[in-house]
């Protein structure tokens, strides 16, 4: 697994990566969703590294937790952000994928306090 992504740290990576099939699980997932949203293998790469529950994200989901879904609906689907901006701003900062769609919407609120559309 660290071959494979690079540099993590494993007191950093998540316990419920370590209790599953890496090729079955972990790999195909991986493949899922780039191809459901478009990342590239290096993004993938990236984004495994920083946030590597990424690949959970449709069963997180489904328990309510904040995740690229919830991130995709509301940025594009309400939006209206392309994919592709969408996939830029996930990969620059991953830690969107922990934020509420509330906390985005505060942004969105802040940004328009300062008039900024």
């Amino acid at each position: 697994m660290f071959e494979r992504y690079g540099k993590i740290v494993p007191a950093n990576f998540p316990r419920r990566l370590y209790n599953v099939d890496f090729e079955e699980v972990v790999v195909a997932k991986e493949i899922k969703l780039m191809e459901q949203f478009g990342f590239n293998q290096q993004e993938m790469k990236f984004l495994i590294r920083n946030k590597p529950t990424i690949v959970f994200y449709e069963e997180d989901h489904k328990k309510g937790k904040p995740g690229i879904i919830t991130v995709h609906r509301l940025l594009c689907r309400k939006r209206g952000f392309s994919d592709e901006v969408l996939r830029s701003i996930i990969v620059r900062y991953p830690v969107i994928l922990s934020k509420t769609e509330e906390e985005i919407e505060d942004y969105f609120k802040i940004m328009k306090s300062y008039g900024i559309k």
